[in-house]
């Protein structure tokens, strides 16, 4: 144990001795375990004498000076040394795992991974299939592997690798390439600090918005079909400002507050004739209109009440009658709006309180055209 230490310690030396870029490229073509012991080693070496650096690259010229030249060996040859050395039986797994580790990508790459992600990636598989893939492992990882998988699997895997006898090279072949699917279809579950070595199990929830009626759109050929049910999971459907009445004071406490704080003025009170109005009117840029005439108002507030332009949204107000729709009231809106800033749909965006999109949007919704302006 003493002489694996003192080793293990002369290469951490010796890389440190090498230099950055060097000792990285010797790395690259070792396993993750003697990756991680050798970094550990080097991580505690504080200083080295130049006495000891001499040594320890003395050491390793005297030992290539003592070795015959070496030759690129090929497939049988290797087969060859394994099994005079191990015999048929004990030889056969590891030859395979040598020969196919030189193409392995999947199977490589677990070994970077820390146990509870590599259990996610592969605890759907076959009991035969975990047997084959923990074996390829280290010990240590893969019984940390094991531990993250419940009692009556571990045991049957368990079984299952002690009555292993060897895998053909063409069949971990097949399950590398399995392996390398599973952790690209795994991608958007976890992910790595930059420069990090081990993954981050990380929790995404996408969600969608969006003011159009989808479902007309898909009929109209206007919206993917396939992506709109594949977003359609819990639907949350948010009615207009219009149709929450009783939610405007609320708002407009809290804008006034926030406006009022970020202006640093003091606005404690709201007119109850304000309060009136802003309940009445109809809101057809929604919440951001109404944002947007709050801060606008607490601009022009001057003392502890808030001054809103009650004429702004007075004479916008459109004259409806009984049998104009929803919608005509609010093309009637927009169209007034437009022809107030001379056709400028960027100004008549910010007097609606809505993004230039969404206005473009609603005019082609509306079929207004720059001759209704």
């Amino acid at each position: 144990m003493t002489t694996e230490i003192q080793s293990t310690h002369n290469a951490a030396v010796l890389l440190l001795a090498l230099g950055e870029n060097e000792a990285a490229t010797v790395l690259k073509h070792l396993d993750a375990k003697t990756v991680q012991r050798l970094g550990s080693a080097m991580a505690q070496i504080k200083s080295a004498s130049r006495d000891e650096v001499t040594s320890v690259v003395g050491d390793f010229v005297m030992t290539l000076d003592g070795q015959a030249d070496i030759k690129v060996g090929t497939d049988d040859y290797i087969r060859k040394v394994l099994t005079d050395a191990l015999g048929e039986d004990k030889a056969g797994s590891i030859i395979d795992r040598i020969l196919v580790s030189r193409k392995s990508k999947g199977l490589d790459v677990l070994k970077w991974m820390d146990p509870r992600t590599i259990a996610d990636i592969i605890r759907q598989e076959h009991p035969q299939v975990l047997a084959i893939i923990t074996s390829y492992l280290d010990a240590d990882l893969a019984a940390k592997v094991l531990a993250e998988m419940p009692e009556w699997l571990q045991a049957e895997v368990l079984l299952r690798v002690s009555q292993l006898d060897g895998v053909q090279p063409t069949a971990l072949g097949k399950l590398d390439e399995m392996i390398e699917k599973q952790i690209a279809s795994k991608g958007t579950s976890v992910s790595a600090r930059l420069g990090g070595t081990k993954t981050i199990p990380i929790d995404v929830r996408l969600v969608a918005a969006t003011n159009r009626n989808l479902t007309q759109m898909m009929g109209d050929k206007l919206f993917r079909s396939d992506l709109y049910y594949r977003l359609k999971v819990f639907p949350i459907t948010t009615p207009p400002l219009r149709d929450r009445p009783e939610d405007i004071p609320v708002l407009v406490r809290h804008f006034t507050k926030k406006y009022a704080a970020k202006m640093g003025r003091q606005i404690d009170k709201i007119p109850s004739e304000t309060m009136r109005a802003l309940v009445d009117w109809r809101w057809p840029g929604n919440i951001r209109e109404l944002e947007n005439f709050i801060e606008r108002s607490v601009i022009l507030s001057k003392g502890p009440s808030l001054r809103a332009p009650l004429s702004e949204i007075r004479q916008d107000a459109p004259e409806v009658t009984t049998g104009d729709t929803l919608e005509q009231v609010e093309r009637d809106h927009i169209v007034r709006v437009l022809q107030e800033t001379d056709g400028v749909v960027s100004k008549a965006a910010a007097r609606l309180g809505i993004p230039r999109t969404t206005l473009n949007a609603l005019m082609r919704k509306l079929d207004i055209s720059r001759k209704d302006v």
